[in-house]
């Protein structure tokens, strides 16, 4: 590798950090830089920021007939054993409370703490790629005993997405398996709440777009499972989309 090409891969490292401003001035000035004449790496940054803003829409009524099939789901008896992927379990017991902070803090600190881990266990190991700061996080996260986690499937697809929260509501979904979408459809996050009542609550986590790979989302309040929807682009509100639904138990 040369070292144009070397420093392209770099700021291509750098751009899911950016775009959550979790990088220092001087690479915030190397990645603008590099953005002006690089038209994809713009559009990355554009989805992970999009991805970002939809965040904020939290607390909203649960998609119409989402619910149902996520309660068919978590209801279901425990599949016999053999090499199909099981399904979600029913629930028991009341989520715990989790906090929120900002997103750039705990990313940053999340991927410190993987770095550090990775070079106490070899530092003849600096010759190779850089890290990838959300990679780092995922497996921070991971890491942690007191971390959530999840594994989301879908009748008739042998494709599924696996996600990890930490004890803050920090999450991270693996999704890169997902199928691509075509034009104008995206991939949407949801998290199913239990509040007591007869019915959860269902509230949106995020918008990924048409080709999802490593995500990030939050949550300030426990979830006790996840599920994806296709919908049409830029995402829904409310009345989501059920049929093709991906779905699985935070554990």
């Amino acid at each position: 590798m040369n070292e144009s090409s070397r420093d392209n891969y770099d700021l291509d490292e750098l751009l899911g950090a950016y775009a959550l401003d979790a990088v220092s001035p001087e690479e915030a000035k190397r990645v603008e830089d590099y953005l002006a004449i690089n038209p994809k790496a713009a559009a990355e940054v554009r989805e992970h920021r999009e991805v970002a803003t939809m965040l904020a829409f939290t607390g909203m009524d649960a998609p119409e007939g989402v619910w149902s099939l996520i309660e068919q789901e978590l209801n279901a008896p425990a599949p016999a054993p053999g090499p199909e992927l099981a399904k979600v379990m029913a629930l028991s017991g009341a989520p715990r409370k989790r906090r929120i902070s900002t997103v750039a803090p705990w990313l940053v600190s999340a991927a410190a703490a993987a770095i550090v881990g990775i070079a106490a266990v070899g530092l003849a190991d600096r010759a190779l790629a850089p890290i990838d700061p959300l990679a780092a996080a995922y497996d921070a996260a991971d890491g942690d005993r007191d971390s959530g986690r999840a594994t989301l499937v879908a009748d008739g697809s042998t494709a599924q997405a696996t996600a990890v929260i930490d004890q803050d509501g920090h999450g991270f979904i693996r999704a890169g398996a997902l199928p691509s979408l075509p034009d104008g459809q995206t991939y949407q996050l949801w998290g199913v709440v239990d509040t007591g009542a007869a019915e959860p609550d269902v509230i949106s986590l995020g918008i990924f777009g048409p080709n999802p790979e490593l995500e990030t989302f939050t949550t300030d309040t426990a979830v006790v499972a996840l599920a994806i929807t296709i919908e049409k682009a830029p995402g829904v509100i409310s009345n989501g989309n059920p049929e093709g639904i991906y779905i699985g138990e935070v554990n």
